[in-house]
């Protein structure tokens, strides 16, 4: 079978955003781990259209897993938290 004609869905900078209460947003004051339940917990109920979990066993292996299989899609993902961590980085 050939290639989907059909475009992934794109993630968009100037997206309205519709805050929860309940989201937790990290920032360079954090001095104290937040739960894993807690994160999770944020994530379920912030009504999010496409999720990206990527965590450590204690043992230290890598976990990641995602509601897409468009990899262009994850990936995209993966850059814009990394540009946010980083820009929270440098504003310290």
């Amino acid at each position: 079978m050939g290639r989907s004609t059909t475009r992934p869905p794109t993630l968009s900078r100037h997206r309205k955003r519709d805050v929860a209460d309940n989201v937790i947003y990290l920032s360079n004051e954090n001095t104290f781990d937040i739960p894993v339940e807690r994160v999770l917990q944020g994530a379920q109920e912030a009504d999010l259209a496409l999720v990206l979990v990527a965590g450590r066993h204690d043992d230290g292996r890598f976990y990641l897993g995602c509601s897409s299989c468009e990899l262009p899609l994850i990936v995209t993902l993966l850059e814009l938290a990394k540009g946010r961590l980083l820009r929270k980085i440098e504003g310290s």
